[in-house]
Parts: structure tokens; C-alpha cells; sequence
């Protein structure tokens, strides 16, 4: 549930009409209306679903973490209630190609695409764009981190669009950011390192934003954010 209202908040935060199935019930009442735009929606509600439910062609299903439930039911079921749309699978780990009527290649790839996939990011891209980056770290006590959660704390505090949130609710967010730029600090400061870390602050920020919100704002509390970050270090 978590990860679908975070999925649904990041397309709102884009514009996109986007609605979430919470239930069983309420996915096939959605696909049997023809409900258009994008709904959001685990493949577990897909258990038991009715075949044929939409068959249009128009319809694109895009599937995160696609080697872990493909293969079984689940899949199957969703395969069937939308028998013509178009699948498109996300994964860092696909499983092997060569196993009969299985694996993630079978469900997703096409032989016309290079080495069965539409598109690869590998490692060695990976490392090229400071993504991946060599392991580095130093010692860092309990104090340093309880410092530098006080002092993201204050900040978050000082924040206008923040001021509702309750005092627990800021402890949370302020400690899971100072444990990552904490985990981070190491890095070597290169723009392409920053620009990572800016966009997990960013990722973690923004369940906590109220609706709506406009993105120059999270944007300006992820720089001081930064700023109170390199001032404690």
C-alpha cells in the first residue's frame, strides 16, 4: 500500500490523472467501466479477476520490479483480463532467458530488440553517470548523526509549506534524511554525485508535501537542506 501511494503521488506531482486501485473490488469496477488514464494498483488485486475485462489494444501496463510475480497466477491473471495490451517490464534482475515458457525474457522480451530487451542501463553506465560509486566511508557517532537530524529538523520546521506537519511526523522525515546524507558524506563532490542526492532528498520529501504543492518549493528546501548538511559536517 505504501508503495502505490508513493507511486500515485509522484504522477500527481507530474500532472497525470492517475487513480489507485485499493481493493480487489475497486480494480474490477475500474477495468469494467473502461476507467482511462493511469491507474496504480499491485498485481496481487489481480487475483481471480474475470478474462477479457478490457480488450482494447490501447492500453500499455508497466510493470516495476517485473521478475518477481510474472511467472505464476498473478501474472497469468492479469495477462488475461487485459489479453491485448501492450507490457512493458522494469528490473535490475531479470531472471534467465533459458528456462522453458519462463523467465522474464520470455514475458517481456521481443526478437526484435537487441539481446531481447527495448532498453539496458548497465553497470558500467552506471558508474560512468556517478551512480554507482567505489565504497568510501568514515567513522561517524550517534552524536554526529543526532546533531545533524536536530539541525534538518529545525530546517523542515522553518519550512512554510511543512508547517503542518505534526512534531513526530518531523522527527521521522529529519531522521531519515540525516541518515542518508550521512551515508553519503564520503562521496566525492562532483556534480554528478550531488545531482543523485538531490533527487533522493527530493524522493523522500515528497510524501510529506501537502497537496498541492509547487515543485520550486521542494527544490528550495532540498538546497538548504544542503546547506545545513555541509555546515554540520
Amino acid at each position: 500500500l505504501e508503495l502505490e501511494t508513493q507511486m500515485l503521488q509522484n504522477l500527481e506531482a507530474f500532472g497525470l490523472d492517475a487513480v489507485q486501485a485499493v481493493r480487489k473490488s475497486h480494480l474490477r469496477q475500474l477495468l469494467r467501466n473502461d476507467r482511462r488514464g493511469v491507474i496504480v494498483t499491485t498485481i496481487h488485486k489481480f487475483d481471480g479477476i474475470e478474462k477479457d475485462l478490457v480488450p482494447r489494444r490501447n492500453v500499455i501496463i508497466l510493470v516495476d520490479e517485473a521478475h518477481r510475480s510474472q511467472e505464476g497466477n498473478l501474472g497469468i491473471f492479469l495477462r488475461a483480463a487485459l489479453p491485448n495490451a501492450f507490457h512493458f517490464g522494469f528490473t535490475g534482475t531479470p531472471i534467465d532467458r533459458g528456462k522453458v515458457g519462463q523467465g522474464t525474457y520470455e514475458t517481456f522480451g521481443s526478437a526484435a530488440d537487441p539481446d531481447g530487451v527495448h532498453d539496458a542501463y548497465t553497470i558500467n553506465e552506471s558508474i560512468e553517470d556517478g551512480t554507482t560509486l567505489l565504497q568510501s566511508g568514515e567513522e561517524r557517532t550517534a552524536s554526529n548523526l543526532d546533531n545533524l537530524a536536530f539541525a534538518l529538523r529545525m530546517t523542515l520546521k522553518a519550512t512554510p509549506v511543512l508547517s503542518a506537519l505534526e512534531d513526530g511526523a518531523l522527527d521521522t522525515l529529519a531522521a531519515g534524511l540525516a541518515d542518508y546524507l550521512q551515508q553519503h558524506t564520503g562521496w566525492p563532490h562532483n556534480g554528478k554525485m550531488e545531482s543523485s542526492v538531490r533527487m533522493q532528498l527530493y524522493k523522500l520529501l515528497l510524501p510529506q508535501m501537502p497537496k498541492p504543492f509547487k515543485p520550486e518549493a521542494v527544490n528550495e528546501l532540498v538546497n538548504n537542506l544542503l546547506k545545513m548538511h555541509r555546515l554540520t559536517l
